[in-house]
C-alpha cells in the first residue's frame, strides 16, 4: 500500500506594503513601520522553522526534508504567478520552444545527438573503487555520463569551474550514437540517481511553459570496457537497470553485524573504500 502523499498546511501570505517614492514619512513613522517589518519577517521565519520541523519524511530531527523549490527560510522564488511565466530568472528564455515528446520505447537516434562529458582534471573525480557491472564475462567501469540533446550542440567556449582552489574544464565531444537503449531506461536511471539518490530535486530540463514537452537533454551513464585499437564498448543499459535492481539488498545483512562491529578500524576503513562513490 502506498503511503500517502504529506500535504502542508498551507502558507501565510506575506505581507509587502506598498511605498512610493513621492510619499514622504516623518523619521518616527519610518521607525515604526522598520520595525513592524522585521516583526512581521521574524514571525514569517518561525512559522517556516515549525512548518518544516512537522514534515513526516524528515531522516533526522536536525535536517530538513528536501522539497523542490524551497530554502531554510520558505520558497525559493516568491514572484507572482503572472511573474513566473516569463524571465530568465525562471528558467524561461527567448525564443524557446517546446520540444515534442521522445518515443519513450526507442533511442530516438534520428531526432537526438550524441557527444560525451570530459572533466579535466580528474583530479578528486577518481575514486579508488569505481562502479564495475560484470557482464558476458567482462567488466564494465564506469566512467561519466553522455548527453543526448535535441539539436546540435554549437561549438562553445570551454566551461571552467574552480572547485577546491583547482580550476577544471567541462568539455564534450560528439560520438558515434550508441544503440542498445531506450529513452525509458535512461529517463528512469536519471530518475533514480539525480532525484532519489543525490536527491537533485530542483534539476529540471522541461521547459516550464509546457510540461508536457520533452526534457532538452538526456543523460545516459557510460559504463565501458576497453576494445583493441583504443576503442570501447558501452554496455547496454537493459544490464544497468538489472545491475541496480540485483544490487537494491541492504548495504549490511544482519546476521554480518556482530562481525561488522568487530572490525579494527583499518578493515572498517577498507570496506568503506570499496563502496565509497559506488553506484
Amino acid at each position: 500500500m502506498l503511503k500517502p502523499k504529506y500535504e502542508p498546511s498551507p502558507r501565510r501570505n506575506r505581507r509587502r506594503t506598498c511605498k512610493h517614492k513621492t510619499e514622504v514619512r516623518s523619521s518616527s513613522s519610518d521607525s515604526d513601520s522598520s520595525n513592524g517589518s522585521f516583526s512581521d519577517e521574524e514571525d514569517y521565519s518561525m512559522e517556516e522553522l515549525q512548518r518544516k520541523q512537522q514534515h513526516p519524511d524528515r531522516l533526522d530531527t536536525e535536517m530538513w526534508y528536501n522539497d523542490p523549490g524551497e530554502m531554510n527560510d520558505g520558497p525559493l522564488c516568491r514572484c507572482s504567478y503572472k511573474s513566473r511565466k516569463s524571465g530568465i530568472r525562471h528558467g524561461i528564455y527567448p525564443g524557446e520552444l517546446p520540444i515534442p515528446k521522445c518515443s519513450i520505447f526507442t533511442n530516438n537516434a534520428d531526432k537526438l545527438f550524441h557527444y560525451r562529458i570530459i572533466i579535466s582534471p580528474p583530479t578528486n573525480f577518481l575514486i579508488k573503487a569505481p562502479t564495475i557491472i560484470q557482464h558476458d564475462e567482462h567488466e564494465y567501469i564506469f566512467e561519466g555520463f553522455s548527453i543526448l540533446s535535441h539539436f546540435p550542440l554549437p561549438n562553445l567556449p570551454p566551461c571552467k569551474v574552480i572547485r577546491f582552489n583547482i580550476e577544471y574544464t567541462i568539455l564534450y565531444y560528439e560520438e558515434k550514437f550508441p544503440e542498445h537503449f531506450t529513452i525509458s531506461e535512461i529517463d528512469l536511471f536519471s530518475m533514480f540517481l539525480f532525484k532519489e539518490v543525490l536527491e537533485l530535486v530542483d534539476l529540471d530540463l522541461v521547459t516550464p511553459l509546457d510540461s508536457q514537452s520533452c526534457s532538452r537533454f538526456h543523460f545516459m551513464p557510460r559504463f565501458v570496457r576497453e576494445l583493441p585499437g583504443d576503442g570501447k564498448e558501452i554496455l547496454c543499459m537493459q544490464q544497468v537497470i538489472k545491475y541496480l535492481l540485483d544490487s537494491s539488498v541492504p548495504l549490511i545483512q544482519e546476521c554480518d553485524l556482530e562481525s561488522m562491529v568487530k572490525m579494527s578500524q583499518y578493515e572498517w576503513q577498507n570496506f568503506a573504500d570499496e563502496l565509497k562513490g559506488m553506484v
